[in-house]
């Protein structure tokens, strides 16, 4: 593996972590500004409404990283959410560090139908029809073009999940050919959005994916020119090794969107709770309650599954799906199924790709990111098969997956102890392979 200046830490303890905080919390600020911008690309023959937020300094040009290029930051968030979620990361890292940052909100996943972006309603309402994504603004989704599924699985998978709704979409409807078109849409969206805010002349890009985000993040590393490596927290990685990671049953049809509820609050906050939990279950769940339906105005809806957990089979169709949709012929629709089969998995050198630096950082209270999943799983994967890949795994001993949530002494939990390591790897020349 090549070797570099400057080595981030294996852990940081509690107390190192609120020492940092305080003491970054306590340093000047920039004066930042912040603005939504909404761009249209076409993708699979159909048009895909793009949403984005921008953060940089307003008084100064944005910092410049040691290899002479402006330091630009791409932020996804996790499933079911948008990209204002991640706004506290996006602020921290622009007016602590001078950087550039994009929030990308998933394709289908902005409300583009209220200025305030809060979606309407329940994602489940009262005469059974459910939320769907908004594409594009002029086309929802109507409710004769899916049915509704419940799942849930085996014992393993019911206990974690408990009863997962689904939108199954219908063949020969535009709903089934946007669940069919959605992996291919975010690759070109993500590449059109680094060109208009990264020119690849002007800035090196770092990418974050928080939890679900991470294996759309990783599937880009490789296909944006300018990209300097992942700033990983809380971060799943490539979708073929989350499916060794974790192993529950999300092998579903690709027509298959999940409907979010009260359950997916309810599944962290257990682990989050540790044995506390038993002792008092009902305010627990009062709380979920409350904060449930304060979250339905996010988009509570989730189509990542098949690259999140590497679902080869349900990726392939969809291809196919796509080059039916086209008339591609035998040859194209070959090179399509590669090409959504590649998502889960990185590039390979013969393929003409180099894998840029990785690296990660777990919170002592996910439920998810465990260390015996990297340690057993995924740290090994990336030594076996990509040997001449710099990476590295931090191990954070406080925070959980939402890791700028507010915890005692720490009121924007382990986030500024992340950004740190984060920018100092950045500047030190972690991300430098030459180095």
């Amino acid at each position: 593996m090549p070797t570099q200046k400057w080595t981030p830490p294996d852990a940081v303890d509690r107390q190192s972590i609120i020492a940092e905080s305080r003491h970054v919390l306590a340093s000047p600020k920039l004066d930042i500004s912040r603005r939504e911008d909404l761009f249209e690309i076409e993708s699979a023959g159909m048009p895909w409404d793009i949403g984005v937020e921008v953060f940089e300094p307003s008084q100064q040009e944005v910092a410049i990283g040691p290899d002479g290029r402006h330091i630009g930051v791409l932020l996804l968030h996790g499933g079911g959410h948008d990209g204002r979620s991640m706004a506290p990361v996006a602020e921290h890292l622009s007016s602590y560090y001078g950087y550039r940052v994009v929030t990308l909100t998933y394709p289908g996943h902005l409300y583009l139908l209220d200025e305030s972006r809060d979606w309407p309603g329940e994602t489940i309402e009262a005469d059974g029809s459910v939320r769907t994504p908004l594409w594009a603004k002029q086309e929802p989704v109507a409710p004769d073009e899916y049915t509704v599924v419940t799942f849930r699985g085996d014992e393993n998978f019911h206990s974690s999940y408990g009863t997962v709704v689904f939108a199954e979409a219908k063949p020969g409807t535009r709903f089934y050919l946007r669940m069919a078109a959605w992996p291919m849409a975010y690759e070109e969206a993500i590449k059109q959005l680094c060109g208009r805010y990264f020119p690849d002349d002007q800035y090196t890009i770092y990418m974050h994916g928080h939890s679900t985000g991470g294996p759309i993040i990783h599937m880009m590393l490789q296909r944006v020119r300018n990209v300097g490596g992942l700033l990983g927290a809380e971060t799943s990685p490539f979708g073929c090794i989350m499916r060794e990671m974790v192993p529950d049953n999300w092998d579903q049809p690709f027509n298959r969107l999940t409907i979010r509820t009260w359950r997916d609050l309810a599944r962290y906050r257990g682990t989050e709770e540790g044995v506390s939990l038993y002792t008092r279950l009902p305010k627990v769940m009062e709380e979920i309650l409350d904060d449930w339906a304060a979250a339905t105005r996010l988009p509570g809806m989730k189509a990542q599954h098949i690259i999140q957990f590497g679902v080869q089979d349900s990726l392939a169709r969809s291809a196919v799906v796509i080059a039916e949709h086209l008339k591609l012929d035998s040859a194209a629709t070959a090179q399509l199924v590669d090409r959504y089969t590649s998502y889960t998995r990185p590039l390979t050198a013969s393929e003409g790709f180099t894998l840029p630096p990785l690296l990660y950082g777990i919170a002592a209270g996910s439920r998810d990111h465990t260390p015996e999943r990297y340690d057993n799983v995924l740290l090994p994967w990336l030594r076996r098969h990509r040997p001449d890949t710099r990476h590295h795994l931090v191990k954070y001993g406080a925070g959980v997956h939402k890791y700028w949530k507010l915890e005692q002494e720490l009121p924007y939990g382990i986030l500024p102890s992340v950004a740190k390591i984060w920018a100092t790897a950045i500047e030190t020349g972690y991300f430098d392979l030459s180095s």
